[in-house]
């Protein structure tokens, strides 16, 4: 998708940690990690930490993401991203959770996701 920010390499560059917000400003933590389209190499899914210690971890998605200064906007409510299905995605994202989490957000087109390194 040219032209769509998330998939933009300077969006997630150097992002790592950074400040995450929501679209309307409010911040929801931490970027922890960036998963990327085993089949097109975007950004398709970030994990954000937050909450008591960063203890506190959710999924959203990548698309439309922008950066302000330094930190990471995505283009999402703190509401959804709140009330994300749960999941680990240490070792990746399932196409099970990747259904879970498109339903959530109300996404389509499922994608298998890997970590980005």
């Amino acid at each position: 998708m040219a032209g769509d920010p998330a998939t933009d390499a300077g969006v997630f560059a150097d992002a790592r940690h950074a400040e995450v917000r929501d679209r309307a400003g409010r911040r929801l933590g931490t970027l922890e990690q960036v998963f990327l389209s085993s089949e097109t190499g975007h950004p398709l899914w970030v994990e954000v930490s937050g909450g008591l210690f960063g203890m506190a971890h959710a999924i959203a998605p990548a698309a439309g993401a922008r950066r302000e200064g330094d930190a990471l906007v995505l283009d999402v409510s703190a509401d959804a991203v709140g009330h994300a299905p749960t999941l680990d995605p240490e070792d990746g994202i399932t196409a099970v959770e990747d259904a879970e989490l498109r339903a959530h957000y109300g996404r389509d087109a499922p994608q298998h996701d890997a970590p980005a390194t």
